[in-house]
């Protein structure tokens, strides 16, 4: 298994509760096997990966949900958001929409995040780089190695736990984050 989602499953074993559930927003093809092994709510906006050639509809427990508008009902719900290698396709505005999202519906926010330079171009091949949302995209737009910190404070979150990480192409942060005034 690879290196973030040993991380991503070692969080959510440690911050999980009992009484509350695990989301996975913008899951992908749920590479950490939340929905599997955890039960976790898998989230995203599109239902067929075209880049891993997946059907997220069969995925366990797929909703479909722009992971920046999650309905009300699930606000306090989950006690632990995922965010596996999502924020570097966002630009300033969504992510900050993100992570705020995912502070409304969980009290402790796992983030993996690649500090990735290459050009789309070099992420993907042409086919597979689009706009997934207003302002999400298929490929890492935004590297947010100078900028994250400010992020987390910008959104009223602190950081329960931040490592460094190393990805094949790139250096990264493995985070959990809370929201400062949770209930």
């Amino acid at each position: 298994m690879i290196e973030r989602c040993r991380f991503q499953r070692n969080m959510v074993e440690k911050y999980m509760s009992k009484d509350k559930g695990v989301v996975n927003l913008a899951c992908k093809e749920d590479p950490a096997k939340l929905g599997r092994d955890f039960g976790a709510f898998n989230v995203d906006l599109i239902e067929h990966d075209v880049q891993t050639n997946t059907d997220l509809t069969k995925l366990p427990n797929f909703h479909k949900y722009d992971i920046r508008e999650l309905p009300k009902e699930w606000n306090g719900k989950f006690s632990v958001a995922v965010l596996g290698d999502v924020i570097e396709h966002c630009t300033h505005e969504a992510a900050a929409d993100v992570l705020i999202s995912a502070a409304d519906v969980a009290e402790t926010i796992v983030v993996t995040l690649p500090f990735d330079n290459r050009t789309p171009e070099e992420q993907h091949s042409s086919e597979n780089l689009f706009e997934i949302g207003d302002g999400c995209y298929s490929y890492h737009v935004h590297n947010w190695e100078e900028e994250f910190d400010e992020l987390v404070e910008f959104c009223n979150l602190y950081f329960l736990e931040r490592l460094e990480a190393k990805y094949p192409h790139c250096p990264g942060v493995f985070a959990v984050l809370r929201r400062k005034n949770w209930r």
